[in-house]
């Protein structure tokens, strides 16, 4: 009796740990594409010299260790999923590159005719001083989104940069006026200075790299399989 016992609170052990291991490895977050988070805005010409209309412009920055294609991603302003046209360059974004997305690309190579750099066409109404703004992968997903307002910085043909790309680009203390007249399209920001990162904005989107975040994320998923895959093999021993 007390053998049979034994046996139903081993067996009763056993089924309890790999329970425990499979909703520790169902509740864990699964990974977005890394190399789409890892795409942000990085500068927001919003109120250009003269008429704005057709003037206006944003880049993007990779901040990630390996390339990002953008076919298929959209940018998203006014509620509306504007498309991207490639104008020159390419629509793979390599490891620390640039594009421009500018409401008219002619009119824009008109204001920059030095500029060499990917350039994307696409098309708006009108940037105001304050609304959002965002990157959606080809899966229609939000990989960045900036709600800017003039009192952030720019305006009068002074573009608004962002600082550090490397925190949260979603908050005020992240952005200023460029120091460069007309902002620096296809380059480093003016006034780029990565700051050090605090415990309290490790997150997905101001770790310092999210490509990092996420490989952190793979290593608590091999971590959880493996403890399921140790827990079956526990059970066999026990119950041999």
């Amino acid at each position: 009796m007390q053998a049979k016992s034994t046996r139903i609170s081993k067996r009763f052990l056993v089924l309890l740990a790999i329970t425990l291991s499979i909703v520790c490895l169902l509740l864990l977050p699964m990974p977005l594409q890394a190399d789409d988070t890892d795409i942000l805005i990085n500068e927001i010409m919003y109120d250009p010299d003269g008429t704005d209309d057709g003037h206006e412009w944003i880049e993007i920055y990779n901040r990630g260790a390996t390339s990002v294609d953008l076919t298929g991603w959209k940018f998203y302003e006014d509620s509306t999923n504007h498309n991207l046209t490639l104008h020159q360059g390419s629509m793979t974004i390599p490891s620390g590159g640039y594009a421009v997305i500018a409401d008219e690309a002619d009119t824009f190579l008109g204001d920059y005719p030095s500029y060499s750099g990917t350039l994307i066409d696409s098309a708006w109404s009108a940037l105001t001083t304050g609304e959002s703004l965002a990157m959606k992968n080809s899966s229609l997903t939000i990989v960045d989104q900036v709600d800017y307002s003039s009192t952030w910085g720019g305006g009068s043909g002074i573009s608004l940069e962002c600082i550090d790309p490397n925190s949260d680009n979603n908050v005020s203390s992240n952005w200023g006026s460029s120091e460069t007249a007309n902002g620096t399209p296809g380059a480093q920001n003016s006034i780029y200075n990565p700051t050090a990162i605090t415990l309290s904005s490790l997150t997905a989107r101001s770790i310092s790299s999210p490509a990092s975040f996420f490989r952190w994320q793979w290593l608590a998923l091999a971590g959880a399989v493996g403890l399921v895959f140790g827990g079956v093999a526990a059970a066999r021993r026990l119950l041999e």
